[in-house]
């Protein structure tokens, strides 16, 4: 149990001196010297919460997802995140391996060989979230589509930005 919460570890890798414990429901748990020290999840970058499998190269932690794979540099705290729109064959990435300078993806849909060079290249998109809406001072519902009228002109956008880069 994590927060009273049942815990679903997937995998475990002891890593740079630190325990990253994947889970299939809580995201990535990060323990240093036996204490719990970070948590990553989806609100502060994942890809999603449900993890399948970790790997290590030399500075990097691979985290496959169901909605991709994260990159986690853990010398410099930067993830990324890469999906089917980053070419991908499924977001669904059941397993992976790195070979000399490749990425092997096990998914949904078979399996893929990624050159770690073109995840190198992909630029470093931070997450931005939308977490209120208001009209007229009044919070709406900014899950379905709205329509105002013209009395209805003062709109405020709340937005957070979780990032890993610069912490």
């Amino acid at each position: 149990r994590y927060n009273g919460k049942l815990l679903y570890p997937k995998d475990i890798m002891f890593f740079n001196q630190r325990m990253f414990i994947a889970t299939n429901n809580s995201g990535l748990l990060i323990f240093e010297n036996g204490e719990l020290k970070e948590k990553l999840t989806k609100e502060n970058g994942l890809l999603s919460n449900n993890i399948f499998q970790l790997h290590k190269t030399e500075n990097k932690l691979f985290i496959a997802t169901d909605q991709g794979i994260n990159v986690l540099d853990v010398e410099i705290g930067e993830l990324q995140g890469i999906t089917k729109s980053d070419g991908l064959a499924t977001n669904k990435a059941i397993d992976l391996e790195v070979v000399n300078d490749n990425l092997w993806v096990v998914g949904n849909s078979g399996v893929q060989v990624v050159n770690l060079s073109d995840i190198d290249s992909l630029t470093y998109q931070p997450v931005l979230r939308m977490e209120k809406v208001t009209v007229n001072d009044r919070k709406i519902d900014f899950s379905e589509e709205s329509a105002f009228s013209y009395e209805q002109n003062k709109i405020v956008f709340e937005l957070s930005l979780a990032s890993l880069k610069y912490r």
